[in-house]
């Protein structure tokens, strides 16, 4: 079942759910975003966006990364490569997310499905038709300061849901529809249902 946020408790960690920003999210950066939580402790919490699609391509990343790859020579073929803007913060570094079936010893287990490597070296690998089947390169991210993610929740700022499965093979434009469903929530009846959380 899909976890709203009425069912959060203060003290649970938040590592590898999806916050979906309401149709009244008032803060126009993260207007229809939905965040994959990569980080949530006592310290704050970390996120990437993963539905906002970045207009840099795949080429400009790998010549940033080695000047001297020969870009002639990218082949993705069979894989799924995903740009998109993580957040706000730290924008001149770069996230990767990917699925659980390549791993490192510096991978971070996010959830069931993803991992994070953060090592330049993995997208010289995805040029070479190399590494994760699925991986999505996030320019930048989303922070939160310790309890401030907390407040935020508590006034109804964010949704929560369950990463499944489904969300892995679906293109960037069509994940926050994804989510809205996966809580049963459209713009029509979304008073409804804010509604039944504050009871």
């Amino acid at each position: 079942m899909s976890q709203k946020t009425s069912c959060f408790k203060i003290g649970d960690s938040l590592k590898g759910k999806l916050l979906v920003a309401p149709p009244t999210m008032l803060d126009n950066r993260f207007f229809n975003s939905l965040i994959l939580i990569t980080s949530h402790d006592s310290n704050g919490a970390v996120g990437l966006v993963i539905n906002k699609k970045s207009a840099h391509q795949f080429h400009h990343i790998v010549s940033n990364i080695d000047k001297n790859f020969n870009l002639e020579e990218i082949n993705t073929s069979g894989k799924q490569v995903n740009i998109v803007l993580g957040g706000p913060m730290h924008s001149n570094s770069i996230f990767i997310l990917h699925s659980n079936d390549y791993h490192e010893d510096t991978s971070l287990p996010i959830n069931e499905y993803l991992s994070m490597t953060n090592k330049p070296d993995l997208i010289i690998k995805l040029a070479q038709n190399h590494g994760p089947y699925h991986s999505l390169i996030s320019i930048g991210c989303s922070t939160w300061s310790p309890q401030q993610l907390e407040k935020e929740l508590q006034s109804y700022g964010w949704l929560i849901t369950d990463y499944n499965e489904d969300f892995i093979h679906h293109d960037a434009d069509n994940l926050y529809n994804l989510a809205m469903d996966s809580l049963g929530i459209n713009n029509s009846n979304y008073a409804l249902f804010l509604h039944n959380t504050q009871k």
